[in-house]
């Protein structure tokens, strides 16, 4: 819901508005291969961004990444920075930035992370559930391997102990590690982190925004987007005393009000990014 909420902000403002479902979340979409969406994969990410470019040659692109879509974002700009060219602005919201330094908080009592953690893996299984018979098949073997060039394991993905996983790491470890072909779960966690591509993001503005009571990202974690905005002149990162994990919700008695700070915040910085981009080219 809050995606249709933003989306209708900047629609209201004038901005045209491309969204990443990721690759399995919709409920009416089946799998064709083996393959699932990753908190680092940019594969999918990288297809929409060549599709807004041919549908609307030219056109300006904001990057938004909310949550785990902000370290898609990011990786994807750092990764390879001549994609930055196309871009005027990104936002990231709400994102770990390292998960490997992160994993211990996620089975934390501290702060309700474990909660979380339950939370979102019951969600994730869901989707898993719908596509087991694809993610779960050796008959999509082949086309696993040609995806990657990345030196393959033995293992296969484990059905049983990924059903009945209890948190988003058990599931790493069962289905999603083998499927992007990684040895080890801290690997598998380093690499799809954009803690390691943020230097390489020189060429647009850049907003890191978090919360400091946000169950999911501790302040342990700041210390990437930190070190990166006292770095770069183009990037800031912004820390609110309150906001949770991407909930910022504001006014009202009981039930807060449809359009959250977030929405208006990202609206505005939108529209920041498009006039000092325009000033440059005058």
């Amino acid at each position: 819901p809050y995606i249709h909420v933003l989306v209708s902000e900047l629609n209201r403002v004038g901005y045209s508005v491309a969204v990443l479902n990721h690759l399995g979340a919709l409920e009416k979409e089946t799998l064709t291969s083996r393959r699932i969406f990753s908190y680092g994969g940019t594969d999918d990410f990288h297809l929409l961004v060549d599709w807004v470019l041919e549908t609307w040659p030219g056109r300006r692109i904001v990057g938004l990444g909310l949550s785990m879509g902000g370290n898609v974002l990011l990786k994807y700009l750092g990764e390879r920075p001549d994609r930055q060219r196309h871009f005027i602005g990104a936002a990231s919201v709400c994102q770990l930035y390292d998960m490997l330094k992160a994993r211990p908080t996620w089975l934390s009592w501290k702060g309700l992370g474990w909660l979380y953690n339950f939370h979102i893996a019951r969600n994730l299984l869901a989707v898993i559930r719908r596509h087991s018979d694809v993610l779960f098949s050796s008959h999509s073997e082949k086309e696993i391997r040609t995806t990657t060039t990345r030196t393959e394991t033995t293992e296969r993905p484990n059905m049983q102990r990924t059903l009945s996983a209890t948190s988003v790491t058990d599931i790493d470890a069962h289905l999603l590690r083998h499927l992007t072909k990684f040895n080890t779960m801290d690997e598998y966690y380093d690499q799809q982190s954009c803690c390691h591509y943020l230097h390489k993001i020189t060429d647009v503005p850049v907003l890191l925004l978090n919360a400091l009571d946000d169950p999911i990202v501790p302040e342990l974690l700041h210390e990437s987007p930190k070190n990166y905005a006292s770095t770069f002149p183009n990037a800031f990162f912004v820390l609110t005393k309150h906001g949770a994990h991407l909930a910022f919700f504001e006014g009202g008695f009981i039930v807060p009000n449809t359009v959250t700070w977030l929405d208006r915040m990202l609206v505005q910085y939108t529209q920041a990014v498009e006039e000092i981009f325009n000033l440059r080219k005058t």
